[in-house]
């Protein structure tokens, strides 16, 4: 659910901590304008198996990032998440060497990105209005027959190309003050991503992280306890389909806490604690072993075998006193010696 923006420590290395945190708050600020869930994540994330969590990854600037990222984003594509990016995506390595890009462009729909150092005035029209600003930009054109937006003024090249489920901004967007040109182009990049995504995000839960975090953790550990009683009870008996699609299920509820714990989601964990703390429950109520089969019982001799018979054959009496113990149970009558008050073992 929700887009995340991309944080890449080689971009940042590249471009400075301080310039690159800008750059990713104001693409923060430009979607969060939108009232659309976003977070900042890391790189990391993408070969984590975790981009399953959200609807769309973006891009902005991420200059220095490798070329590993093409198959966790191909598969991602594949799985109907979208995929946007900004200006000039994976042209240099650390130390600010051009490396080999060709599979964005391939990715995109689109021709290779080239840098030119001169600045271009960027055109867009909407509702008949023109805008047009200048931008540090890369020169591409488009491939397939995608969907193109706006243009370099007095050039044959684009400034946005979409396909069904990419977006691509050939303009260094989120670079500089937001003015209120600025301000347009931002804004149309967030709604063409938007429009790409099918989503309505209308009515939407936030809490904040730290007065959901108690709850998460709760729900973590049920489903740990939930999954602990599941890999008990695989050993002494088979398992339905059902259980074994819960367990999964747990897994993948386990993973996703994981993630949204670790970027302090407000939009994820709402959604995650209470469908978390329900599969865990069915899971553990399905399968702990407490609810061991009489035959197994019988199987391991008389003397387990008799005392369920005996506690069996107990009449509860009203308000019973309950005692819960092993060493209670196994060595006393408690109705002998509590003959006047409603005991039970």
């Amino acid at each position: 659910m929700g887009i995340g923006i991309i944080k890449d420590r080689n971009t940042e290395l590249l471009l400075g901590e301080q310039n690159y945190e800008l750059i990713l708050k104001k693409a923060y600020d430009a979607f969060d304008r939108a009232f659309l869930p976003v977070l900042i994540v890391d790189s990391e994330y993408i070969h984590d198996d975790a981009l399953q969590f959200l609807d769309a990854v973006v891009f902005v600037s991420t200059s220095a990032i490798d070329e590993c990222i093409k198959e966790p984003l191909r598969q991602f594509k594949e799985n109907g998440g979208i995929v946007a990016a900004t200006y000039n995506l994976a042209m240099f390595d650390v130390e600010g060497n051009s490396q080999d890009n060709s599979w964005v462009g391939e990715f995109f729909s689109m021709s290779s990105p080239v840098v030119d150092d001169k600045n271009y005035q960027a055109l867009l029209e909407l509702d008949g209005e023109k805008t047009t600003l200048s931008f540090e930009t890369t020169l591409v054109k488009p491939i397939n027959f995608p969907q193109t937006t706006g243009s370099l003024i007095d050039t044959e090249y684009s400034s946005f190309i979409k396909t069904d489920n990419t977006l691509y901004c050939s303009l260094n967007l989120f670079s500089v003050e937001t003015t209120e040109k600025e301000q347009v182009f931002e804004d149309f990049f967030v709604s063409e991503l938007y429009s790409l995504m099918d989503k309505d995000y209308y009515g939407l839960i936030t809490l904040e992280y730290e007065e959901i975090k108690p709850l998460a953790s709760e729900t973590r550990n049920l489903l740990r306890v939930g999954q602990r009683e599941y890999r008990k009870s695989q050993r002494i008996q088979a398992l339905t389909p059902e259980v074994e699609e819960l367990y999964e299920e747990s897994l993948l509820l386990s993973k996703a806490l994981q993630f949204a714990v670790e970027t302090r989601s407000a939009y994820h964990l709402p959604i995650y604690v209470p469908l978390g703390n329900k599969i865990a429950t069915e899971l553990y109520e399905k399968t702990s072993p407490t609810k061991i089969p009489y035959e197994i019982i019988q199987a391991r001799g008389s003397y387990w075998a008799n005392k369920v018979e005996l506690y069996s054959t107990e009449e509860i009496p009203d308000n019973p006193i309950v005692f819960i113990g092993d060493s209670l149970t196994d060595r006393y009558d408690l109705s002998k010696y509590y003959p006047d008050l409603p005991v039970i073992n």
